[in-house]
């Protein structure tokens, strides 16, 4: 199954998909840190920083979509 991941943090949700045999299609994360390490994991996986500048249109197709909520910026 193909997965988007929203709010992905660090990626430890994305990891847990791919071991369950999922591919991560598209990941979004505004925090610089955690940009850097999904990039360290996932280098060839498109990102977007800020969900507010994500059009759906732009996104891979994908099967589940996820969310690692609640952003905690802007608090």
């Amino acid at each position: 199954m193909r997965v988007g991941s929203l709010f992905s943090g660090g990626g430890l949700g994305d990891l847990g998909f791919m071991m369950a045999g999922c591919e991560i299609v598209f990941q979004c994360e505004i925090d610089d840190y955690c940009q850097k390490v999904l990039n360290l994991r996932w280098p060839d996986v498109p990102k977007w920083k800020d969900i507010r500048n994500v059009k759906g249109k732009e996104l891979p197709q994908c099967d589940i979509i996820t969310g690692g909520f609640p952003c905690q910026v802007g608090k």
